[in-house]
């Protein structure tokens, strides 16, 4: 009997081991990237993601101790509470009822003439996208239960997974300008460098985002490792990539992002043990840290400009060559407000933006392109979810700002540094969400998951062992 006790706990233990715990999150991600490039609900891809983002959160759940369900209960108790309301707009209500809320009496009296008056309805407008949102948050409820379960070591080692990825994501938009072909997505436009996305702001978002994971990267390399030198100029080996990929995707968001993500990262370049107060060259030549980091500047400014020139301007015009989407975007943000002021309370239930719109939508812009999105993701946060999203949601960028201040006040350090760049990338999420939706993005929503997730993490617990089943994780 004493043997076969021990054999089952061995093999969990094994199941669990610090190696395999973060062979999951790896898999994890570079599933995300792979299928997950698309924020359509339709995308064929969602019917394997999904299941496995299921598995993925059950194995994590099932081998976390109390002390790593501590590190992430906030993050994950506010995801929760966001599961909750989408939930409820599920609830069928009384005709009555849902016959009185905002925007649903054209559907009411159109239920009349078709003698469906009587009917149960739930607060959501579009049920059927409803459900799909609410299945959306266990990519991320994964993503925070994996990192949760990492030793110290994974929650570092998973961001050079992610970068590697967006490396791979970036050489193939490259390879995507130079031959027109290898794209992934049925919707994606032929001639821009949308690599693993469907969408080119999504890409770009997304690399310039990993601006700062390399100057993090570059941080945490010591000066008295063997080969410093070398390690650190192949850390910043990706800056002299991306930047140029950047501006060959064609995207004004992701631009913006790159100009915000590249002064971010100069600050953790500047922070790093790597780079000097002063550098010498010879005997009598030396550079400040700031001439340093000023010609780092100026050689990725080179780059671009070489971009431009190489492409004869073709960079250039995929960035204003969809003027009449932007006018679009302007012509509809009164529209948008007057939708946000209706639907403030309530909210018209998570994913039925595209078809609320419809009844919003002016005569004067219809046309052959359509919204399936407000591309203000902020907007169409509180069109969608009303108060109780809308408290959720200033309730994470309320404890986002207060970790963030924490981060910066912190003792100098890797982990200081790290949370920094954490917060650098959702920093830049938010600024890309005022003009698109990066986050409804599987792969863009788990790296928005691991941030989060980084920068709450103050400090890093001594090595959390091997579950041994629900009767060690009780006696921990």
């Amino acid at each position: 009997m004493p043997t076969m006790t021990a054999q089952p706990k061995t093999r969990l233990s094994r199941f669990y081991s610090p190696t395999a715990r973060f062979a999951a999150l790896a898999s994890f991600v570079v599933l995300l990237f792979v299928l997950g490039g698309s924020s359509r609900h339709d995308v064929p891809s969602l019917v394997i993601l999904r299941p496995l983002a299921a598995l993925f959160l059950a194995y994590a759940a099932a081998g976390m101790t109390r002390e790593q369900w501590r590190l992430v209960r906030v993050p994950i108790l506010l995801l929760a509470a966001l599961a909750l309301v989408i939930w409820l707009q599920l609830v069928p209500l009384p005709p009555s009822l849902w016959s009185g809320l905002p925007g649903r009496q054209p559907i009411a009296e159109m239920g009349q003439a078709l003698g469906m008056d009587g009917l149960w309805r739930p607060l959501s407008m579009s049920p059927a996208k409803t459900w799909n949102a609410l299945f959306s948050l266990l990519v991320p409820a994964a993503a925070l239960a994996l990192f949760a379960i990492q030793e110290p070591e994974g929650r570092r080692q998973v961001w050079s997974v992610v970068l590697v990825m967006a490396l791979v994501s970036a050489a193939l938009g490259v390879l995507q300008i130079t031959t027109g072909a290898f794209y992934f997505h049925a919707f994606s436009p032929s001639g821009y460098a949308t690599g693993l996305f469907a969408n080119r702001n999504h890409q770009g978002v997304l690399l310039a985002a990993m601006l700062l994971v390399a100057a993090w990267q570059f941080g945490a390399i010591r000066p008295r490792q063997s080969g410093a030198g070398m390690k650190g100029l192949l850390a910043l080996a990706p800056l002299v990539f991306l930047v140029p990929v950047i501006f060959l995707a064609g995207s004004r968001a992701g631009l913006i992002c790159a100009g915000l993500g590249l002064l971010l990262a100069m600050g953790l370049i500047a922070q790093a043990p790597l780079v000097p107060q002063n550098f010498a060259l010879g005997k009598q030549v030396r550079l400040s840290r700031t001439a340093l980091l000023g010609g780092l500047g100026l050689f990725l400014a080179a780059l671009v400009g070489i971009v431009i020139l190489s492409s004869r301007a073709l960079a250039l015009d995929r960035l204003f060559d969809d003027g009449a989407l932007e006018n679009l975007r302007v012509q509809v943000f009164p529209t948008l407000t007057e939708m946000a002021g209706d639907m403030v309370v309530w909210g018209s239930g998570f994913g039925s933006f595209e078809y609320v719109y419809r009844i919003y939508e002016p005569v004067a812009l219809l046309g052959p392109k359509y919204l399936n999105n407000a591309h203000n993701d902020w907007l169409q946060f509180v069109i969608e979810g009303g108060l109780p999203a809308v408290v959720i949601l200033l309730g994470s960028v309320l404890a986002m700002g207060v970790k963030t201040f924490a981060a910066w006040r912190a003792e100098a350090g890797e982990l200081r540094r790290r949370r920094l760049m954490a917060a650098g990338i959702m920093l830049l999420l938010a600024v890309a969400s005022l003009v698109d939706y990066p986050v409804r993005v599987p792969s863009v929503m788990v790296v928005a998951a691991l941030a989060f997730a980084t920068l709450w993490i103050e400090r890093e617990p001594l090595s959390s062992g091997q579950p041994e089943g629900r009767e060690g994780r009780r006696n921990r």
